[in-house]
C-alpha cells in the first residue's frame, strides 16, 4: 500500500480522537512536542524487527525443502560400479546448503533477540526512560537490511541446488522467494537502511573520539580510547583467534567490525575537510559506511548465535549448535577473507586453516543435516512443496501434481468428424453473393428506403452451417456441461437439435441453449427434429447433471430413446421412459440437458434398459460419462440443447404422484437480525435511533 496524507482545512477535531500517544495537545490548545522524534518511529521499527524473524522462517523453508531433497535425489557414481549416492553426500552440495542452514539458526536466535529487545525498550519508553532508543533504531535498520539480503540470496541458492526441478512451481522455493523478496525494499531500502545504521556507527565512533564511553552492541568502539597511547590502528592489535573456539571468532568479527567503522568514519572526515559539505563527504564515502554496517551486523549475528550455546543445557544439543556456530562464523571469514588479512586479524596461514575447517565441519554436520531440518517442524501444508515432503515421497506426489497443472489440462476433442471447409472457396462465395447484391436494383431502392426485408430463416440456416456450432460449443463450454457430462471433454455439435415442447394452447416452447423453461411447460416429452441421412442411427438422452438428492457427482436420466432410424424419434426404442424435470424447492435453476449421438452401428443397449414404467429414483441414477465410455466404439455425440428449470408447483405433484416420495424443500435459514447494544446516551444518531429495536417488519413513524 502506498504512503499517504490526510490533508484539513480549518475541520474541528475532538480531542479525544487526535492521536496523542507521544505529541499532545493541552485543552486550553497548548501544544507539547514528544520526547525525542524518533518516538513517531515505533511501529517502522516493530516491523522491522519482524522482517528480521521472516528473514529466518523463509531461509529455514527454502533450506529444508533443499536439503530433504537432496536426501531423495540420487545421481552419478562417487565409485565406479556403485549405486548412486544421495546428492547430499556430494561436498559441492553440501557446501551451498549447510552454510545457509547455519544461517537459517543464526537468523532465528537473532531475531528472537530483536523481538525481546523491542518490547523491553519499549517498556523502558513507557516509563520514560529513552537512552537505547537510538540503538534499537539503529540496529533494526541494519538487520533488517542484513539478514533480508542473505536470506534473499540464499533463498535463490537453495533454488539452484534443486537442480532443474527447483525451478518449477512445485518446488514451493519460487513462491518463497517472489514472496519474500519484497521484503528488501519495503519497510525502508536496504541501503538506505545500512546507511542509517551507519550514521549511528559514526556518532558513536564521534563519542568514543571524544573520550565518552558507548554502550549496548557498539561497546567494542571503547577500545579505541587506548589506541591513542599505541601507535598502530585499533584493527592492527595483534588478535589471538582460535579457529575451533566461538567466542575467540566473536572476537575476531569484533575487531573487523571495530576496522571498518573505524576506517569508514576516518575517510568521511577526511572528505568533511576536503570537501567542506557534509552531503558530499556523506555520499562519497557511502560505500565504505555500507561496508561498515554489514561488518558490524555480521558481528552482532555471530555473538548473538555464540550467546545462545551457552542457554542450551542438552550437551548433545549443544555440540551440533557448536558446529553450526562454527560453520557460520568460518564461512563468513572465508568470505570476506580480504577484510580480515587486511586488518592483521588473520594470516595466511590461519586462512588456510579456516577453509579447511569449514569442510571438515561440512562431514560432521551431514548426518544430522535432515535432523536439523526437521526441527524446523514445517508442516507439509505449510511448506508447500513437492520436494520438500516431509515423507520423501518426491516423484510420486510430483507425477500427481504435474498432472493436476492447467498446462496439462488438454481437452479431448470427441466431435463428429468434418470436413475442413475451404476457406478460399468460402470467400469466393461471399464475393459472388455481393457482385449479385450490387447489381440487384431492386435491393439497394429497398435498403435506401428501409423497407428490405431480411430472410431470417436463410440468416439463421447458415449460422447453423457455419459459425452457430462454435457458438454453441462455447455457450455449453461456460454453462459446464462437457465438464460436468464428459469429464471436461468436449466435442463442437455439428447437427442441429431442435427441440420444443407443445402447450394446450397450441404455444410452442423451444429449447435453446440456458433459456428458461419451467417444469409445468415441460411436463410432456417434447418434439425433437434434426436433419439426418436415410439409415442413419441415432440415440438421443435427457440428462439432469444438477438435481441428484444423494451423489453430487450422479445424474437423473430423464429420457433415452436408441436406435433411431434417421429423424424419427417415434420408431426408436425408448430405453427409458420421459419423467418431467423435478427440481426440488430452494436449489435454484437446474441445467436439462438433451444430448444426440450418431451411431455407426445398431447397439445393444439391453444393460441400460430401465423398467416402464420407472419412478424409481435409485435406477434413474445415470453417469453420462460412463454411459457414453461403455458405447464410444459406435457413437459419437452430434448435437446437443439445454434449457434451465427451477422448481414451480407442477413439482410437487411430481414428487407425491409420481415418484411416491415427501418433497424435500431446501431453505435457507437466516439468522437473527443483529441489533448493537443499546446506548443510553446515543449521540450524533438519527432521531428514529430506537427503531431498530423494534420487533416488527413496518416500522411506526414519529419522534423518540
Amino acid at each position: 500500500m502506498d504512503n499517504g496524507y490526510l490533508k484539513m482545512d480549518n475541520f474541528r477535531i475532538p480531542r479525544e480522537n487526535m492521536l496523542m500517544k507521544y505529541a499532545q495537545v493541552k485543552p486550553d490548545g497548548t501544544y507539547v512536542k514528544p520526547v525525542s522524534d524518533k518516538l513517531t518511529y515505533g511501529t517502522m521499527v516493530f516491523i522491522r524487527s519482524i522482517i528480521v524473524g521472516d528473514s529466518a522462517r523463509s531461509l529455514s523453508r527454502a533450506c529444508t525443502i533443499a536439503i530433504r531433497y537432496s536426501a531423495v535425489r540420487h545421481q552419478s557414481e562417487l565409485k565406479p560400479g556403485e549405486p548412486e549416492p544421495q546428492i547430499l553426500d556430494y561436498q559441492t552440495q553440501q557446501y551451498k546448503l549447510f552454510p545457509l542452514l547455519a544461517t537459517a539458526y543464526a537468523f532465528h536466535f537473532v531475531g528472537a533477540y530483536i523481538k525481546d529487545t523491542y518490547h523491553r525498550i519499549s517498556g523502558d519508553i513507557s516509563e520514560g526512560d529513552l537512552s537505547e532508543l537510538p540503538e534499537l533504531h539503529a540496529l533494526t535498520a541494519g538487520l533488517k537490511a542484513f539478514t533480508s539480503w542473505t536470506a534473499n540470496a540464499g533463498i535463490e541458492e537453495c533454488r539452484m541446488a534443486c537442480g532443474g526441478h527447483g525451478y518449477s512451481r512445485c518446488s514451493g522455493i519460487p513462491d518463497i522467494y517472489v514472496t519474500f523478496t519484497p521484503s528488501c525494499t519495503y519497510e525502508g531500502e536496504n541501503t538506505v537502511m545500512m546507511l542509517q545504521t551507519a550514521r549511528f556507527l559514526v556518532k558513536s565512533y564521534s563519542q568514543v573520539s571524544s573520550g565518552q564511553q558507548v554502550t549496548g552492541m557498539v561497546s567494542y568502539l571503547n577500545d579505541l580510547s587506548r589506541q591513542r597511547i599505541q601507535p598502530q590502528h585499533v584493527a592492527a592489535r595483534a588478535v589471538t583467534v582460535r579457529i575451533n573456539d566461538p567466542a575467540s571468532l566473536v572476537e575476531a568479527y569484533k575487531a573487523r567490525a571495530a576496522r571498518l567503522v573505524e576506517a569508514a568514519a576516518k575517510n568521511l572526515q577526511a572528505e568533511l575537510n576536503h570537501r567542506q559539505s557534509k552531503e558530499d563527504a556523506w555520499n562519497r564515502t557511502s560505500v565504505d559506511l555500507v561496508r561498515a554496517s554489514e561488518a558490524h551486523c555480521h558481528y552482532v549475528v555471530v555473538k548473538l548465535f555464540t550467546a545462545k550455546l551457552s542457554e542450551v543445557s542438552n550437551a548433545a544439543v549443544r555440540a551440533v549448535l557448536t558446529d553450526l556456530c562454527l560453520l557460520y562464523a568460518l564461512f563468513g571469514i572465508s568470505k570476506n577473507t580480504g577484510d580480515f588479512l587486511q586488518a592483521g586479524i588473520l594470516t595466511s596461514a590461519q586462512i588456510t586453516q579456516v577453509n579447511q575447517h569449514v569442510k571438515e565441519l561440512l562431514a560432521v554436520i551431514r548426518p544430522n543435516a535432515v535432523a536439523l531440518v526437521d526441527s524446523f517442524d514445517f508442516h507439509d501444508v505449510h511448506l508447500g512443496s513437492v520436494l520438500g515432503r516431509y515423507d520423501g515421497n518426491v516423484y510420486e506426489n510430483m507425477f500427481e501434481w504435474a498432472k493436476k497443472s492447467p498446462l496439462n489440462k488438454t481437452q479431448t476433442d470427441i466431435s463428429l468428424p468434418r470436413k475442413k471447409l475451404s476457406r478460399a472457396k468460402e470467400i469466393r462465395e461471399r464475393k459472388t453473393i455481393l457482385r449479385e447484391n450490387r447489381r440487384n436494383a431492386e435491393m439497394e431502392r429497398a435498403a435506401r428506403l428501409r423497407t428490405v426485408l431480411i430472410p431470417l430463416d436463410d440468416v439463421r440456416a447458415e449460422w447453423e452451417r457455419t459459425s452457430g456450432p462454435f457458438h454453441k460449443q462455447r455457450v455449453a463450454k461456460h454453462c459446464g456441461v462437457f465438464r460436468d457430462l464428459f469429464k471436461g471433454a468436449t466435442f463442437t455439435p455439428w447437427v442441429a437439435l431442435r427441440v420444443q415442447y407443445s402447450q394446450e394452447d397450441e404455444h410452442l416452447v423451444p429449447v435453446y441453449y440456458g433459456n428458461i423453461v419451467t417444469p409445468s411447460e415441460a411436463s410432456s416429452p417434447p418434439e425433437v427434429s434434426y436433419e439426418a441421412d436415410k439409415g442413419s442411427l441415432w440415440t438421443m438422452l435427457l440428462t439432469n447433471p444438477d438435481g441428484h438428492l444423494r451423489e453430487a457427482d450422479s445424474e437423473y436420466l430423464h429420457w433415452l430413446v436408441t436406435n433411431i432410424p434417421g429423424n424419427d424419434i417415434k420408431s426408436g426404442k425408448e430405453i427409458c421412459h420421459y419423467l418431467p424435470p423435478f427440481p426440488a424447492m430452494g436449489t435454484g435453476y437446474h441445467r436439462f440437458i438433451f444430448l444426440l449421438f450418431k451411431q455407426d452401428r445398431p447397439i445393444d443397449f439391453s444393460e441400460d434398459a430401465r423398467p416402464t414404467p420407472c419412478y424409481s429414483l435409485k435406477m434413474r441414477t445415470f453417469s453420462t460419462f460412463d454411459f457414453y465410455r461403455k458405447h464410444q466404439d459406435a457413437m459419437t455425440p452430434a448435437g446437443l440443447a439445454f434449457f434451465q428449470c427451477q422448481w414451480d408447483s407442477s413439482v410437487t405433484s411430481i414428487f407425491h404422484q409420481l415418484l411416491n416420495m415427501r418433497e424435500p424443500v431446501f431453505e435457507f435459514v437466516r439468522p437473527p437480525v443483529y441489533h448493537p447494544r443499546q446506548l443510553k446516551f446515543p449521540r450524533q444518531q438519527p432521531l428514529r435511533y430506537l427503531d431498530r429495536y423494534r420487533d416488527m417488519e413496518e416500522p411506526t413513524y414519529g419522534i423518540y
